[in-house]
């Protein structure tokens, strides 16, 4: 009967041991800088996204007064809105029936359901 037997040297390396392999990816660190955006550089994205961070604001809380809503807004979005852009917002919204304003105080907004 024949043998098969295979026989390894302790004193080899192996082939696969110049072969580095990271388990810890490398973390990329960005750091984001707020800054206040002026209303005309803004695009249409934002306007998109200040629409609905309005929207969603003003819906969960009913009704909220100017001022509120802009702290709100900058504590929600990525980028902080002037506070003209914001108003211009809001009269487009009203304009299309999302909102309305409060009638014993026009400062207050209230969700159009």
């Amino acid at each position: 009967a024949t043998d098969n037997a295979t026989s390894v040297s302790l004193c080899e390396t192996p082939r696969f041991a110049s072969t580095r392999v990271r388990l810890i990816p490398t973390a990329h660190m960005t750091v984001h800088v707020q800054q206040a955006i002026p209303s005309q550089d803004m695009s249409a994205m934002h306007k998109t996204k200040v629409d609905a961070a309005i929207v969603r604001i003003i819906k969960t809380a009913k009704f909220m007064g100017f001022k509120d809503l802009v702290a709100k807004l900058n504590a929600f979005l990525d980028f902080i809105p002037e506070e003209q852009f914001v108003k211009e917002r809001v009269e487009s919204l009203i304009a299309k029936d999302y909102l309305e304003r409060d009638e014993k105080d026009p400062s207050i907004l209230v969700y159009q359901p």
